[in-house]
């Protein structure tokens, strides 16, 4: 069975991460995934998701003042 991108490119990145916690989760019930890999999974999203916020992004950009000042 292909994956067909086509049902995916209407889809928000909100809608694509909703569907693959679904899927990582049902995969995880079944025992074809281990928990670790889960976690894995889980955290490299995460770390994608949060470089890509473009609103933290701009914050690692500024100089950041010391609490002396």
């Amino acid at each position: 069975m292909e994956p067909t991108t086509a049902r995916l490119d209407g889809m928000e990145q909100e809608e694509k991460l909703r569907l693959l916690e679904l899927l990582l989760h049902d995969l995880r019930a079944k025992g074809l995934l281990s928990r670790d890999t889960l976690v894995q999974v889980a955290r490299d999203v995460m770390l994608q998701d949060y470089r890509e916020d473009h609103d933290l992004r701009c914050f690692d950009c500024v100089p950041h003042e010391s609490e002396e000042e």
